[in-house]
């Protein structure tokens, strides 16, 4: 109390408030009064105590306080302070709040309604953190960087307000115990973006920019523009295994026509694991260009990716509706044979955008996996760029995928993302990629079918009929032969025809109804 108040006293410079208690840890300071609000710069450091080793060891704790204390307030004259190594835990309101025009604040390796796994009856009475100052930094990518944030009868953080851009949040655990396994979680979403919360970044690429978001009610909810979510478990134990689902609702949702938001990216790392959550992997309530790319998405109750109304939005002639995403129509695939481990895919694609580029990615299951009829995404494949004709139709056709370890009887499905900006693909995810449409049908995964030598043998100067007959092979599924791809042709005179009186040219491909 007296150091806060010696710090706010002492302007214009910036105080470190250091610890020194005697005996072993945790100590515990029970506060009989409301800690006073830091107004100038200080830095609170519970990591100096001699006994810290890495884990918070000093608690400050506000249960004997009234109703509407915080424990820790940054006003709008502390710009620049951090917090690190404190238990914050028992008081009525938030456990730390940063007030608008608190800018620069940092958080770091706290644990924030918890005084380790296996605690209860240690959260704080509204939100864990509440942010509305600008460019806060909750957690980071250093050793025990990162903050827990659990057990609170609110959000785990919650940004808000015009004020509350640039937040980042990088390597917390939120909803589960410090051993990022066990846990109660918060009484509602793990992080809140609310209005005005723009440009903030959660996550990373990196391993050490993961957050685990899980056990909550939700795991993120955003209602404001231009975030990145990237790299983070959301529904998952700390080693992306074990469901810790979001308890209530989704893994991500956004809503309130919040625009320009990225749940994943293109880059190594950036995909999130979005699993067991009680709803929708991914539900996209309104709001347009948001884009969900390169993400590891299953076993969530309800649909991998959800746009507007719950469940599957069945494509439209020319995508002319309107809704979240515009209703992005998905990928309809149409071939998918597997031949060792390449993948050869045929689809097509009809949209609204006329001579506009869309990432189509493919991803993968199991056959005995449950997912939804529209599938998740369990296992990424790959991608491929598509340009649409002036009908808004695309297609792909024979597209190779390698590297892939599905066998015939699994399953694959597929996204399309508009693409905004192609100068900026590679360049900036968010600048690059705009829509993104829920999943496409789980569509089965054949053999390839093997063709076996066969001669045709015909009179000199004699027209020869082929039919599908002289096209011999064999076929794990013993599927009938839909086409045949012309790959050498070398004529001594004359001309190949097929049934409709077309020349056949090396390269192309005839239907079993031009073989006839």
């Amino acid at each position: 109390y007296e150091a806060i108040q010696d710090a706010n006293a002492n302007t214009g410079v910036t105080d470190t408030i250091t610890f020194n208690i005697p005996g072993a840890g945790p100590h515990v300071i029970n506060l009989t009064a409301a800690l006073p609000a830091i107004t100038d710069t200080v830095i609170i450091d519970g990591t100096t105590d001699p006994d810290y080793a890495g884990d918070p060891l000093i608690q400050i704790d506000g249960r004997a306080l009234g109703a509407g204390v915080n424990g820790l307030t940054f006003t709008a004259t502390s710009d620049g302070s951090e917090v690190r190594g404190l238990m914050i835990t028992g008081f009525t309101q938030h456990g730390i709040q940063v007030d608008s025009g608190a800018d620069g604040i940092t958080i770091t390796n706290n644990w924030i309604g918890t005084t380790g796994t296996g605690s209860v009856g240690d959260g704080n009475g509204n939100t864990g953190i509440y942010i509305q100052g600008a460019n806060t930094v909750v957690g980071g990518t250093g050793a025990n960087d990162g903050n827990v944030i659990t057990n609170n009868a609110n959000e785990g953080i919650n940004v808000t307000g015009s004020g509350a851009t640039g937040t980042i949040i990088q390597g917390n655990i939120i909803g589960l115990d410090p051993d990022g396994a066990s846990g109660s979680g918060n009484a509602d979403v793990g992080i809140a973006l609310l209005s005005g919360a723009h440009n903030t970044t959660i996550g990373g690429s990196t391993a050490a920019a993961r957050n685990i978001i899980s056990n909550n009610f939700e795991g993120i909810e955003i209602n404001s523009n231009n975030n990145t979510v990237q790299g983070n478990y959301i529904g998952t134990d700390i080693t992306g295994t074990l469901d810790r689902g979001n308890r209530s609702d989704d893994g991500v949702e956004i809503q309130s026509g919040a625009t320009g938001n990225l749940i994943g990216g293109t880059v190594a790392g950036a995909g999130n694991l979005i699993a067991f959550n009680a709803r929708d992997g991914v539900y996209l309530a309104s709001g347009s260009g948001n884009t969900v790319l390169g993400n590891v998405i299953h076993s969530n109750s309800d649909l991998g990716i959800d746009l507007g109304t719950s469940g599957v939005t069945a494509n439209d002639a020319n995508d002319s509706d309107g809704g979240s995403n515009n209703t992005q129509n998905f990928p309809v695939i149409t071939q998918a044979a597997i031949s060792g481990t390449n993948l050869t895919l045929s689809g097509t694609l009809d949209t609204d955008g006329v001579s506009t580029q869309y990432r189509i990615e493919f991803y993968g299951k199991a056959a005995g996996t449950t997912d939804a009829s529209n599938g998740e995404g369990r296992v990424y494949l790959g991608s491929t760029v598509v340009t649409t004709d002036g009908s808004g139709d695309a297609s792909f056709s024979n597209l190779v995928l390698n590297g892939v370890t599905l066998v015939a009887g699994d399953f694959v499905t597929a996204t399309a993302t508009r693409i905004s900006d192609p100068g900026q693909v590679g360049i900036d995810d968010q600048l690059a990629y705009g829509s993104t449409s829920e999943f496409a049908a789980n569509v089965n995964i054949n053999d390839i079918p093997v063709a076996t030598p066969n001669t045709v043998i015909t009179t000199e100067d004699n027209a020869h009929n082929f039919s599908v007959s002289d096209f011999t092979y064999t076929d794990t599924e013993g599927d009938a032969l839909v086409s045949a791809t012309i790959t050498n042709l070398s004529l001594a005179g004359g001309a190949l025809t097929h049934s409709g009186g077309t020349t056949v040219n090396s390269g192309d491909t005839l239907t079993a109804a031009q073989l006839d």
